[in-house]
């Protein structure tokens, strides 16, 4: 491969990562909120859609305090 070729190759690769990047998010995420039950967010400047929901299975205690499910 020339270098020539190499450059061209890696601009269009740049390009192409650019449209991804900018096109939003690929999935459905009606359907993802639909599915789970919870809202999600979607981080544009990481293309991450995110969808938390605080864990009531794990007991966590500080001191013999028992903490809530939200603050764990």
């Amino acid at each position: 491969m020339t270098r020539k070729t190499r450059i061209l190759f890696a601009a269009a690769t740049a390009v192409c990562m650019q449209m991804a990047v900018a096109a939003g998010p690929t999935v459905d995420t009606a359907t993802i909120e639909s599915v789970t039950g919870l809202k999600g967010n979607y981080n544009k400047t990481e293309n991450v859609f995110k969808v938390s929901k605080p864990r009531d299975d794990v007991k966590i205690s500080v001191d013999r305090w028992t903490m809530p499910p939200s603050w764990a």
